[in-house]
């Protein structure tokens, strides 16, 4: 569909070693709603990113998520990304991709090149803490279920709402996998 294809930034916070690309992309088009056009296509692509230093033209290569769309409608995309809420209020109602952070690969007035580069640098510690569990004869990760307490809630919301008893989250993302 795209003449020529181009990335209008990366997601901190999220996960390249387990994205499901197509739960993703179904999960920012509920979150952006209508502020994102029904004609504007993208893709979620892991990969590795680089980001140049502007002072010292070192580059910082690292893993990541990058968003892509055709070239004419980065600028549109990149808007409607901005506008999504704060991964601290989203992380509770999108298990994949709630606590997660547009960021654009272009310094621009509020992104500078510093904070593009220290976002990245963040990104790489948090992904590098992170280890996989799997949960095996699930149907249904997303089904409502009641618990004990009376309250209703999917495993996925359960699991990414988890915490420890300080209050640190236990759970970065709750992924479907191939896995029989």
């Amino acid at each position: 569909k795209a003449d020529q294809v181009s990335a209008a930034g990366w997601f901190y916070g999220m996960s390249p070693d387990v994205l499901r690309s197509d739960e993703a992309v179904f999960e920012i088009r509920k979150r952006l709603g209508t502020k994102l056009p029904d004609d504007l296509s993208f893709q979620m692509s892991p990969r590795f990113l680089s980001i140049t230093d502007k002072i010292t033209r070192n580059r910082f290569s690292f893993k990541g998520v990058a968003i892509e769309c055709d070239r004419s409608r980065v600028q549109e995309l990149q808007e409607a990304l901005y506008s999504m809420e704060s991964p601290v209020t989203a992380n509770f109602k999108y298990g994949i991709t709630g606590g997660t952070l547009f960021v654009p690969f272009v310094e621009n007035d509020v992104w500078k090149n510093d904070k593009i580069l220290g976002m990245a640098k963040a990104h790489m510690q948090e992904m590098s803490k992170l280890g996989q569990i799997f949960l095996q004869n699930v149907l249904d990760i997303d089904n409502p279920l009641l618990w004990t307490d009376g309250e209703e809630d999917s495993l996925r919301t359960m699991m990414t709402n988890c915490s420890t008893s300080d209050g640190h989250k236990m759970v970065h993302s709750v992924h479907n996998t191939n896995r029989a």
